[in-house]
């Protein structure tokens, strides 16, 4: 009876490790599926992973929800085109993975995500998150970069200051040359 049950648990053993050899490679499929579906035009954080013109149309740094810039016309003067803006709460694969209208206090951080065509390469551009204060706009927080490929798309994370967010209403700017670019509103608002 000993050896039976030896024989069976052997046996079992064969089958888990074949098909545990059979599902690895699929494993590592995926991985590899995933990794070469991040676009190498997209700037992680302020920095560009790659800036190699691509063939093909600009990437999507987020689902399609939510308000976006009348039209992806450059500003006069400044070089810059936003196709694409928003906020996002979470990253996934590297990339923004949502477009939100409100975050908690207790966010962090918070992505300014965005995507530019025919850009000028070589711009500076100024990326704010101003609080909308009943006297006016101050400062949150503000972050610097450099446009250096004409079609890019890339975030800014912006930490969560030591007392929390403030609750209210919020404004998210790209500004190239002193000018203003585009701007999109938010809200920090306590969860129920």
């Amino acid at each position: 009876m000993l050896g039976c049950r030896c024989s069976s648990v052997r046996g079992w053993g064969r089958v888990f490790w074949l098909i545990a050899a059979g599902l690895l490679p699929a494993v590592f499929v995926v991985s590899e599926a995933a990794t070469q579906t991040a676009d190498p035009r997209f700037r992680s954080g302020g920095a560009v992973l790659h800036t190699a013109p691509l063939s093909g149309p600009a990437p999507s740094a987020a689902p399609a929800a939510g308000p976006r810039p009348e039209a992806a016309v450059p500003v006069a003067g400044t070089g810059v085109k936003v196709a694409a803006f928003g906020i996002a709460s979470k990253l996934a694969f590297g990339q923004p993975a949502d477009d939100v209208e409100s975050v908690s206090p207790t966010a962090s951080p918070i992505y300014v995500w965005y995507r530019l065509a025919q850009s000028a390469p070589g711009t500076p551009l100024r990326i704010r998150v101003l609080f909308l204060a009943p006297t006016g706009e101050a400062e949150a927080s503000a972050k610097d970069i450099v446009v250096t490929a004409a079609d890019e798309s890339g975030y800014i994370a912006f930490d969560r200051p030591p007392d929390n967010w403030p609750v209210g209403r919020y404004r998210a700017v790209v500004e190239a040359n002193g000018a203003r670019v585009t701007a999109r509103e938010f809200e920090v608002r306590a969860r129920p």
